[in-house]
């Protein structure tokens, strides 16, 4: 929904294209800039997560336990911890935008 309300695939087209100025003038700064804001919250996310994850194997390489890979998709839970509900739903209400 930010992604179509800031037009950034059209400025991507456009700056692809060499049309830089158009480019410029095609995207919506206020979308855009709630845009950049998701785009480092799941930057900080990704990182967050694989700390805990490296955590966990190093728990699991000290205890001697078995490792066993496991396939992921994008509904997997890897590891369940304490969340803010809150949280989900400001990014559920900007979703919906």
């Amino acid at each position: 929904m930010v992604n179509n309300q800031a037009h950034i695939n059209m400025a991507i087209a456009l700056s692809f294209l060499g049309r830089f100025d158009e480019a410029k003038a095609q995207i919506n700064q206020s979308w855009g800039l709630l845009y950049v804001a998701v785009f480092v919250y799941s930057i900080w996310d990704s990182y967050r997560c694989a700390v805990e994850i490296n955590k966990s194997h190093s728990l699991a390489e000290i205890e001697d336990a078995p490792i066993t890979p496991s396939a992921v998709s994008f509904f997997d839970v890897m590891i369940l911890e304490k969340k803010h509900p809150w949280v989900g739903l400001v990014w559920s209400a900007l979703c919906l935008l």
